[in-house]
């Protein structure tokens, strides 16, 4: 589909643009500039778009395995409650020196997304499976 081609070009450019163009800044000012990833600027407006049509379009079209629906269903179940709870693991790992600048950010900023992710999970998993928390909590 020449639509979803176009969407794709869109959204990769919308993702490589800040990313090189920062890049060009920072080192230009000799200081790190990060004007062109904030929440309502064009480009995570447009990559917004194109993951929600990849989604809607593709994604839902594939069948998983039973195993994957229970994890992905569990994961949406919990969704809401791990965005509350993550900037608790954002703020701890920052306080702890365990940031991008530990090491290499291709490597760092994965890690520290799986350990926050994990540990805003396990966080809720427990609150939820607990009787008392459930109950007072939710």
């Amino acid at each position: 589909c020449p639509f979803l081609l176009t969407l794709g070009k869109v959204a990769n450019f919308s993702v490589l643009y800040p990313i090189y163009l920062t890049k060009y800044l920072s080192f230009s000012n000799g200081e790190p500039i990060s004007t062109y990833y904030g929440y309502l600027t064009p480009n995570v407006m447009l990559t917004a778009i194109a993951l929600f049509v990849l989604f809607s379009q593709r994604i839902s079209k594939i069948e998983f395995s039973a195993k994957i629906k229970t994890m992905v269903t569990l994961v949406s179940a919990y969704s809401f409650g791990m965005y509350l709870v993550h900037d608790f693991f954002n703020i701890l790992f920052n306080r702890i020196g365990f940031t991008t600048l530990l090491f290499k950010a291709v490597f760092s900023v994965p890690l520290i997304t799986i350990c926050v992710f994990l540990g805003s999970f396990i966080v809720i998993h427990i609150l939820r499976k607990n009787r008392f928390l459930r109950e007072y909590m939710t």
